[in-house]
């Protein structure tokens, strides 16, 4: 797999790391902006599409299309079809409810700079027995850490991933991350994951308000009338199979 220019995901024992990397702060151009139009537009006219999903969203998903509007479409009613199907993971999300509370005491993230203006996620089960882990519960608690960092954050233009997979006490993520930017736990300078940890907690309970809201960037099931007659094939979370 070809490393050039792309950054890596990583699984490192019981770490998992995203390093997302800002290649380049480019202004939207005026064919970007135009597309945005566009494609607001478009959304507007869908009758099971949220009334407001903001231009940073509309610039993600351009983006992640290649400006391709219709793909940028197509992938734009992939994610509000999702978010519109997945109570379980999008509703009673309150991060001070119980249940929250519950799957926040048995992992740990962290999202932070590191150098070459990149952005390293972490994200940790601290449950080694699983007596308390409930996957949906910490499928919807990760949603809520990527919707908050969504809220937080503005989207510059070129990004890019790479999936790496690094064997127990190997050395090899050190090539990808500087192993004193990594939490004291792996050896790094930086305070310990449960602090690092803290810190997320609060960024969180910052936006407590937004990610709260039923609707965002989805629409509630029970609002929506003369819901568009595509068939998506999307059911819903807890009706996928695992093996």
């Amino acid at each position: 797999m070809a490393a050039v220019n792309l950054n890596p995901l990583f699984v490192y024992n019981d770490l998992t790391c995203a390093i997302l990397e800002v290649m380049d702060d480019k202004k939207e151009s005026v064919e970007t902006k135009k597309q945005i139009e566009e494609l607001k537009q478009w959304a507007s006219k869908q009758t099971d599409f949220p009334k407001e999903i903001g231009d940073r969203i509309y610039l993600r998903f351009l983006h992640s299309c290649y400006y391709d509007l219709e793909k940028a479409k197509t992938a734009l009613e992939l994610f509000v079809t999702f978010r519109n199907d997945s109570p379980e993971l999008l509703c009673n999300r309150d991060p001070q409810s119980p249940d929250i509370q519950k799957v926040l005491r048995i992992v740990n993230l962290a999202q932070y700079k590191i150098s070459g203006d990149r952005n390293l996620w972490i994200w940790q089960l601290n449950d080694p027995g699983l007596e308390v882990y409930d996957y949906i519960l910490d499928a919807k608690v990760f949603i809520l850490g990527a919707d908050t960092w969504l809220l937080q954050n503005d989207f510059l233009e070129d990004q890019f991933f790479q999936l790496n997979f690094h064997s127990p006490n190997s050395t090899t993520l050190y090539k990808f991350v500087n192993k004193d930017e990594l939490p004291a736990d792996f050896g790094g300078n930086l305070p310990k994951l449960d602090d690092l940890m803290k810190s997320e907690e609060a960024k969180i309970m910052s936006c407590r308000d937004r990610l709260i809201d039923v609707n965002l960037w989805r629409v509630d099931k029970k609002q929506v009338k003369d819901k568009s007659d595509i068939s998506t094939g999307v059911g819903t979370f807890r009706s996928l199979a695992i093996d």
